[in-house]
């Protein structure tokens, strides 16, 4: 007559882009969050030098640093390539024009 239906918790949705950003910044200072995940590589198994394992994750993590900083640094340079790209696109409009007047 009745049934019984069990009644799970609701999947939870995964990270966003900037959650997991965030999450790494964290990992950046702490280094454990990051530690457990990268020693499953096969690179680190668990015959694996220690020192060898986190001078790998230290660098990726200065990787990862520099990739933001130059994605930062492209972001503010785009405004100001658009600029100079309409400027020269006017000196050549300018100069087309003065050949163009000189020939008449």
């Amino acid at each position: 007559m009745f049934q019984w239906k069990p009644s799970f918790p609701q999947k939870p949705s995964p990270p966003t882009i900037e959650q997991q950003s965030e999450d790494m910044n964290k990992c950046i200072n702490n280094l454990d969050a990051v530690r457990m995940q990268y020693m499953q590589d096969s690179e680190c198994s668990a015959n694996a030098e220690t020192n060898t394992c986190f001078q790998k994750l230290g660098d990726l993590l200065v990787y990862k640093r520099n990739i933001d900083n130059s994605i930062q640094d492209l972001n503010n340079m785009f405004p100001r390539l658009i600029n100079i790209s309409q400027q020269l696109q006017d000196m050549s409009d300018n100069v087309r024009l003065k050949a163009y007047q000189s020939i008449k």
